[in-house]
């Protein structure tokens, strides 16, 4: 199917679906390491990898941490050198000091 074709696919359709494709992953998983259908809690397997998954996904690492803390102080240090920087575009006259509120 193509992808503008499951809206018009009931919902009771598309669950029934789920259920069946759920079964047969977890038919072929179970032969593939010749587990029993019955012994083994296939849902609750999926359900911690899946976790798992996640988890590693969202999972930032420590040099990310601290490039982002190197990026933090060199905008926090050039913050305080200069305050008060403003680019001027080429069509306004770059020798007066714009504020955006209009106060100093």
């Amino acid at each position: 199917f193509h992808s503008r074709y499951f809206r018009y696919i009931p919902s009771c359709l598309s669950a029934a679906t789920s259920r069946v494709e759920f079964k047969m992953f977890h038919h072929i998983f179970c032969q593939k390491y010749q587990f029993k259908l019955t012994s083994f809690p296939f849902d609750e397997y999926m359900e911690l990898q899946f976790e798992k998954f996640i988890l590693d996904s969202i999972e930032i690492s420590p040099a990310s941490w601290c490039l982002f803390g190197v990026l933090l102080f060199l905008q926090y240090f050039r913050q305080s050198v200069y305050p008060n920087i403003y680019i001027c575009k080429e069509t306004e006259d770059c020798n007066v000091i714009r504020y955006s509120n209009g106060f100093m």
